[in-house]
């Protein structure tokens, strides 16, 4: 299979089309998500090429009083975002908190796990595509696959920095749905591989939008609770398919025991956010603590503050992106077992794609029997996969 790979001069004439387009966006709503995709491609444009691209927001805002709405609408969604979760902030703590409680257990086990030679890890481009092809056929996506990388839409990640933890990024435009995705450099590894399979993931969730795509991509962006799920749930399908076709078997074991620890740590992020006093959500409507402030908050509740201080320093905690993955992770294990049963058809997964853009409502998972008890049943069985 020929996948065209994208090159820098492919962005800056995906900018120009959507510069092209500014006109057509007229509501306030629409011009949020709009921007948003622009950003985000001269974003992708900068990290492309060695080479800076001067960004002329005149091109896009037309003026500044433009600009300046626009980032006072972003302050306003990431304030809205901050206030569900303090709303329901009790919810959180219990939930996760007994989550938690199932997930350490298994991740100190996992630790001792011995892992495979990372040398094995290389696949080459023809077995690369081979493997994602298999996977995404299993599923019925492999159609849409292979519409998407019909145009230059894949381009890889040139700049490097020493802390840059980059691995991958989706871009949607609204306007027209068009998407793309941006990878750090492609190794054809099963890392690599693993990137594919997560932002693929979100240009199918994106561009299977039923309805009004600017808001969708406005909670999307900035207020959904669940904008990870369908790309965790094809990161675990990907990972049993391989270790259920003995492909790689081994090393997605050791993927999936990884993916484990990453996915603690964001349910322990998320969930000592629950913990914080109240006079830290200013008005329930914005987060202000410090660094030190937030570490001393937490050892009243763990006596391990050296396992805190590496969590808060080392890792950048962020309730925004942390709550999200977590939530990803969370409904993922939910869905694994009747999406690997009866594909993306199951009635469990077409319910939850009806809810994934609405404000976060946890009667919906009490309705739907995703307890905590029911997760710690799907992670016992991941768990159990991992150390056949």
């Amino acid at each position: 299979m020929e996948i065209i790979t994208g090159s820098r001069e492919d962005l800056i004439d995906m900018l120009d089309d959507a510069l092209g387009q500014v006109g057509q966006v007229k509501k306030r709503e629409q011009k949020m998500a709009f921007y948003n995709f622009i950003g985000n491609l001269y974003g992708s444009i900068n990290v492309n090429s060695e080479e800076n691209y001067p960004i002329d927001y005149k091109d896009c805002f037309r003026n500044r009083r433009n600009f300046v709405k626009f980032m006072k609408q972003a302050d306003l969604y990431e304030k809205r975002f901050c206030s569900r979760f303090y709303d329901y902030k009790d919810f959180h703590r219990e939930y996760l908190g007994d989550i938690l409680v199932e997930y350490g257990e298994h991740v100190q086990n996992l630790k001792d796990v011995p892992c495979s030679d990372e040398e094995t890890w290389y696949l080459g481009k023809e077995k690369f595509f081979d493997i994602l092809c298999g996977f995404l056929e299993e599923y019925g996506l492999l159609d849409q696959f292979k519409e998407f990388v019909s145009k230059p839409r894949v381009f890889s990640k040139i700049k490097k920095h020493p802390s840059d933890d980059f691995s991958g990024l989706t871009i949607f435009n609204p306007v027209n749905r068009d998407a793309a995705f941006l990878v750090k450099d492609p190794d054809y590894d099963l890392d690599t591989l693993f990137i594919y399979i997560h932002e693929f993931g979100h240009v199918v969730d994106l561009q299977n939008i039923e309805g009004d795509p600017y808001q969708a991509l406005n909670s999307y962006a900035y207020m959904s609770n669940y904008p990870e799920v369908f790309s965790k749930l094809l990161e675990k399908l990907f990972l049993q398919y391989l270790i259920d076709n003995n492909i790689m078997s081994e090393q997605a074991k050791d993927k999936y025991i990884d993916q484990f620890i990453i996915n603690h740590d964001f349910l322990m992020s998320s969930y000592m956010f629950s913990l914080l006093d109240d006079k830290y959500y200013r008005g329930g409507k914005e987060l202000i603590i410090s660094d030190e402030q937030f570490i001393n908050e937490m050892c009243r509740y763990f006596s391990n503050r050296e396992l805190i201080e590496s969590l808060v320093k080392e890792d950048n905690l962020n309730l925004f992106s942390d709550h999200i993955y977590c939530y990803g992770d969370i409904m993922a294990t939910h869905l694994l077992e009747p999406v690997k049963a009866c594909g993306l058809g199951c009635h469990e997964f077409r319910d939850f794609q009806k809810i994934r853009f609405q404000p976060f409502d946890p009667e919906y998972l009490l309705d739907h029997d995703y307890t905590p008890e029911n997760f710690a049943k799907v992670l016992k069985k991941e768990v159990e996969l991992c150390k056949k």
